[in-house]
């Protein structure tokens, strides 16, 4: 198919989002028919399946190859299903982000900040050290620059949890480990 290969799956309401390199399909199925796949959107896809988020109230978020984008809607009830660039203010930052790795990027939503955050190499980097944090309460974005975040996660409390191995920049006086 057009769109390139399938790079993450996510299961979104009554429905499986297929994530493509260029491209997003819908997989539904119902006990008449069975399943049946349909385009959903040509052009926008991810290369950073560990990006993709579920987001209240926001929908799924994720990291395309020209910015960050939202999926939101739904197919039910005369609902439509909906994608949006989230990104526009952001689009001299979005250009730095090195599109060789954008594999190693990787995001989570905190229930107790309310904040997605996405970690994403920059600048020709090969590991993630620059982080795009969206936050809902205020609907804007802030960067965390100089964050050598090479895993994330959040914990039962909505604590975000990230880990690097380099130290900053391979100094050694600066810790590596979990954060």
């Amino acid at each position: 198919r057009e769109g390139g290969g399938i790079t993450g799956l996510f299961p979104y309401y009554n429905q499986l989002l297929v994530f493509r390199e260029r491209a997003i399909e819908i997989v539904r199925g119902d006990p008449i028919s069975g399943f049946s796949t349909v385009p959903f959107i040509q052009g926008i896809g991810t290369r950073s399946p560990n990006t993709i988020t579920a987001v209240p109230n926001v929908g799924l978020m994720f990291l395309s190859n020209d910015g960050v984008y939202r999926v939101h809607g739904g197919m039910d009830g005369g609902s439509k299903i909906e994608i949006e660039k989230m990104t526009s203010p952001l689009v001299k930052t979005v250009k730095r982000i090195t599109p060789a790795t954008m594999s190693r990027a990787s995001a989570v939503f905190s229930t107790k900040w309310r904040e997605w955050h996405c970690y994403v190499p920059v600048d020709g980097g090969d590991i993630p050290s620059m982080g795009l944090v969206y936050h809902l309460d205020k609907n804007a974005w802030s960067t965390r620059v100089s964050f050598p975040v090479s895993a994330v996660s959040v914990d039962q409390r909505g604590e975000i949890i990230f880990g690097h191995s380099v130290g900053n920049n391979g100094t050694p006086q600066y810790e590596s480990g979990l954060f």
